[in-house]
């Protein structure tokens, strides 16, 4: 219970290298989450003008997510 400073280090460590940024499991593979769906497939306007008007140039701009963007 008494854990030293190196041995608490020691263990936030290995508690780190468990999270993966990929890991998420609220959203399936092959989709983008719904707020990155609507900018990519949506122009929203605001009062004054309209914004993610720019379409993504880079075909694997989302090919870690498995979407192909290429169309």
């Amino acid at each position: 219970q008494n854990l030293s400073n190196k041995a608490m280090a020691e263990r936030a460590g290995e508690e780190k290298k468990k999270f993966s940024i990929w890991d998420l499991p609220d959203v399936p593979m092959g989709q983008l989450p719904p707020h990155l769906e609507l900018q990519r497939s949506r122009v929203s306007c605001n009062k004054d003008a309209p914004i993610h008007t720019e379409s993504i140039q880079y075909s694997g701009a989302y090919a870690s997510m498995g979407i192909d963007n290429s169309s």
